[in-house]
């Protein structure tokens, strides 16, 4: 379902995604982002994101471009997020779905 809902916003908003620095991109703190009462389900999300990124998916982030900080806040993919910080990759890439 995401994967259709993914191909939908490319082809209708003919939305494409680009790659950010991971030092522009922020998580959006008062989304409680990354907690979980369960550490093994959390374990399991990170581990599903990393094998997704061996097989070479890096599935965007939904991000908002706050112009007056010149960063971008993460909507969703929190997760992703952690695991490209954690693997120490320099960008990744955002489709920017609004403005602040």
């Amino acid at each position: 379902m995401k994967q259709l809902l993914t191909e939908w916003r490319k082809f209708v908003l003919k939305e494409e995604a680009q790659r950010i620095p991971l030092n522009k991109i922020k998580p959006t703190e008062d989304l409680g982002y990354l907690k979980y009462d369960d550490p093994a389900e959390f374990e399991e999300v990170i581990a599903n994101i990393e094998h997704s990124f061996e097989m070479g998916d890096e599935d965007p982030l939904d991000v908002i471009y706050d112009e007056a900080e010149d960063v971008y806040e993460i909507v969703d993919g929190h997760h992703r997020f952690q695991v490209a910080s954690d693997w120490g990759l320099e960008d990744y890439p955002v489709n920017i779905v609004g403005k602040k």
